[in-house]
């Protein structure tokens, strides 16, 4: 297992020339590539747009309500949590690289929640929905005359917010992203539709994670930490079931608290939809300490679902 997690925890890079050749990590005292992920996030262009980005309540006048890039790192913050978690697992069952550490680890979960929406349109959801009806009906002014692989039709056809994020983070090629090429493990953590625009799953769930562009790129990460089969498919990686996780326990709790916020519900049924979480009793508690503690109990009940069904994430 020590193999399989050191695969899974590489730190390589998508090449400088575009090519699907990896690129080992820079050498740097001062930083692991995995926290280098993290800032190369943080500081970029596409992560400071999400500023300006619906989460669920559009075009809120109240400063105190989130947008996609407060939510992102909130979510951030429940992911390390869970880095920490799965770090302690690893360790106590000795399937932890020698060369990794819980850092490793916990940095993989921040750069990979801070950028699991860093592809997402104005509107969220509602920009994708927005983004495929307007090229299905007008193939004539996004095609013209040009002749269009089928790949790319349907890349833009089924337009999806997970695929533009793991192209802006893995490209080596777009300047205004800040060349963000994240090491592989924390792409890896970021993709939970492990398919392209054109895979049948795609075209039933309308949803997928890699655009015909970055097939090529996709295949050669994937492959390179065990994560495909001898049929062409492709498995998740485990770590990107707790970035998701943190990002359902997100939007789950705090779009609540923001309803609250703006008058939309009122706080005794968010109160009382909390204490039912709980299961106790929790007058005298204000609404941000009920909000902890409900967070804080579904990161518990998470933690146990993952452990429970190790064996099967990891196959």
């Amino acid at each position: 297992m020590q193999t399989q997690w050191r695969a899974l925890l590489l730190d390589s890079r998508v090449s400088r020339d575009n090519t699907t050749a990896a690129q080992p990590p820079e050498g740097d005292p001062l930083r692991s590539p995995f926290e280098a992920d993290y800032d190369r996030v943080i500081y970029s262009t596409p992560f400071r747009r999400l500023a300006r980005k619906t989460q669920v309540h559009p075009l809120a006048l109240n400063d105190h309500v989130r947008t996609r890039l407060t939510h992102s790192l909130e979510v951030g913050c429940v992911g390390r949590s869970l880095g920490k978690k799965l770090a302690g697992f690893l360790q106590a069952n000795g399937h932890m690289p020698v060369d990794r550490s819980e850092s490793d680890l916990v940095w993989i979960m921040l750069s990979a929640c801070a950028a699991h929406d860093i592809g997402n349109p104005p509107f969220g959801h509602a920009g994708e929905y927005a983004i495929r009806e307007w090229v299905t009906t007008h193939e004539t002014e996004v095609f013209g005359k040009h002749s269009v692989s089928p790949g790319v039709r349907s890349d833009l056809a089924l337009f999806e917010g997970n695929a533009q994020g793991f192209r802006i983070a893995a490209r080596p090629d777009n300047p205004k992203t800040g060349y963000l090429r994240l090491t592989y493990a924390t792409l890896g953590a970021m993709i939970k539709y492990p398919w392209h625009s054109e895979d049948k799953r795609a075209q039933y769930q309308k949803k997928f994670n890699v655009f015909s562009t970055e097939q090529a790129l996709f295949e050669a990460m994937m492959t390179s930490m065990g994560l495909s089969d001898s049929k062409g498919t492709f498995r998740r990686h485990p770590m990107s079931f707790l970035t998701e996780a943190a990002d359902d326990i997100c939007y789950r709790i705090l779009d609540l608290e923001d309803a609250v916020e703006i008058g939309i519900l009122d706080e005794k049924r968010v109160r009382d939809l909390y204490a039912t979480s709980l299961c106790t009793d929790t007058k005298g508690d204000s609404l941000a300490v009920l909000r902890g503690k409900v967070i804080r109990a579904l990161i518990e009940g998470v933690w146990e679902v993952f452990e429970q069904d190790y064996a099967n994430i990891m196959a």
